[in-house]
């Protein structure tokens, strides 16, 4: 913050979360605003995943379908000879394990991954963990703001009162 007006802006933010209509929004009365990351490993196995990818080569795909709308004339020809089909529109109606493993024999590599929700930073206001999305989300897979409580930390709410309560003030030296 720059300026006493920012200062001011910040203050009365505070306190809507802290004390105002914005605790019925969050749902706690000492909320942290954190702001976290999706993240997805890969490589996990199948049977404990959230999902699968598939790998050719330096390519990811998140379906068959997308391979296959990807694959040029000839990889096409090669998948329904190798499933036993003549016909593309066939292809959908195959049990999965049949095509799994027609894209295996490909070269296609499936692979289980799962998404967690990782820290990044945290925020005493909702909308400076908006602003931090904003300003930074192209550095991130996908963010989030998710609202924490403080109600056990009592340094961090003694910091919140101190600023709502006046001992912590805007100084301009």
């Amino acid at each position: 913050m720059k300026t006493k007006e920012e200062f001011q802006d910040f203050i009365d933010r505070l306190r809507f979360h802290n004390k105002g209509k914005g605790v019925d929004w969050h749902y706690t009365a000492n909320p942290i605003f954190l702001v976290r990351n999706e993240d997805r490993k890969t490589g996990i196995d199948m049977d404990c995943c959230n999902g699968t990818l598939w790998y050719y080569d330096d390519l990811k795909y998140e379906s068959t379908d997308e391979i296959i709308e990807d694959m040029d004339a000839d990889e096409l020809q090669k998948l329904l000879s190798i499933l036993g089909i003549s016909d593309e529109a066939k292809i959908k109606e195959e049990e999965n394990d049949d095509l799994y493993a027609a894209l295996d024999e490909l070269g296609y590599n499936q692979t289980g991954y799962v998404d967690e929700w990782v820290y990044v930073c945290a925020h005493f206001t909702k909308e400076a963990a908006e602003a931090f999305i904003e300003r930074k989300k192209h550095d991130y897979r996908k963010l989030a703001v998710y609202v924490d409580s403080q109600f056990r930390c009592p340094e961090f709410n003694a910091v919140i009162d101190a600023l709502l309560t006046g001992k912590i003030i805007w100084n301009e030296a």
